[in-house]
C-alpha cells in the first residue's frame, strides 16, 4: 500500500499562529515562523497515529490487491512484496456472483472519491460504507492484474476549516508543539519521554474513531 498526497496540504493551519502563539505564551514574533513549522509537523504526527486528517487534503492510494473487511474470509499474506504485507479475501469465485467488499481508506473523514480505477479502468461499482472512518463498498470486485499498482483510488478527506477540527486533536497539537518548541534538541542532559500520557491520552482518544 502505498499513501501519496496529490494537492498541497496546510493551506490553512489546523491551529492558528495566533492560538499557537496563546498556548505557548509567547508575545514575540521573532520565531513565528519556526512555530509555524512546528504545527505542520505536529499536525502531520496526530494525522499519522489517528488516521484523520486535519485540514482537506487530496490522496492516492495506490494497491496491489484488495485489503478488506469480509465475514468468514482466509485472510492470506501475499509475499514478495516491497511494500509490506497485503492481504488476499474470498475465493475470487465468490466475487463474481456479485458479493460487496469492505475496503477501509488509511485516511478519514471522507470527503469525496475522485478517481477509482482497476488496471486502468475505471470502476463506478461501488459506494460510500461509511465516511469516518472511510469505508468503501466495492460491487463484483474482479483481482487486479498488474502485479504493482493495480488499483488506484484517488479521494479527499479532511476538514473544510479549522473550525471542524476535533477539539481533541487541536488539544494534541498545542501540547506536542508546546514539548518540541521547549525542547529543540534531540537529546539532553535531562530524561525525556518519547511522548508524554496526556498527548498519547487524546490521540488514543480519536483513534478509537478509526474502529469500523
Amino acid at each position: 500500500m502505498i499513501l501519496s498526497i496529490l494537492t498541497q496540504p496546510y493551506t490553512n493551519m489546523p491551529v492558528s499562529l495566533d492560538e499557537m502563539k496563546a498556548h505557548l505564551r509567547v508575545t514575540s514574533t521573532n520565531d513565528d515562523d519556526f512555530i509555524s513549522s512546528l504545527v505542520l509537523a505536529a499536525a502531520s504526527y496526530v494525522e499519522k497515529a489517528t488516521g484523520q486528517t486535519t485540514i482537506q487534503t487530496q490522496y492516492q492510494l495506490t494497491l496491489s490487491d484488495w485489503c478488506i473487511e469480509y465475514p468468514g474470509a482466509t485472510w492470506v499474506p501475499t509475499y514478495g512484496s516491497p511494500y509490506g504485507q497485503y492481504f488476499y479475501g474470498p475465493d475470487p469465485a465468490l466475487t463474481s456472483r456479485g458479493e460487496m467488499l469492505k475496503v477501509k481508506l488509511p485516511r478519514f473523514p471522507l470527503v469525496s472519491i475522485d478517481s477509482f480505477t482497476v488496471d486502468a479502468a475505471a470502476k463506478t461499482d461501488y459506494g460510500i460504507l461509511s465516511t469516518a472512518p472511510a469505508v468503501l463498498r466495492v460491487h463484483t470486485t474482479p483481482r487486479p492484474v498488474a502485479y504493482e499498482g493495480g488499483i488506484i483510488i484517488q479521494f479527499t478527506a479532511g476538514y473544510a476549516a479549522r473550525e471542524g477540527v476535533p477539539a481533541t486533536l487541536k488539544a494534541a497539537i498545542k501540547l506536542i508543539v508546546g514539548l518540541w518548541y521547549r525542547n529543540r534538541e534531540a537529546a539532553t542532559d535531562k530524561p525525556l519521554s518519547e511522548m508524554p500520557m496526556g498527548i498519547c491520552s487524546l490521540l488514543d482518544i480519536e483513534s478509537y474513531n478509526q474502529v469500523g
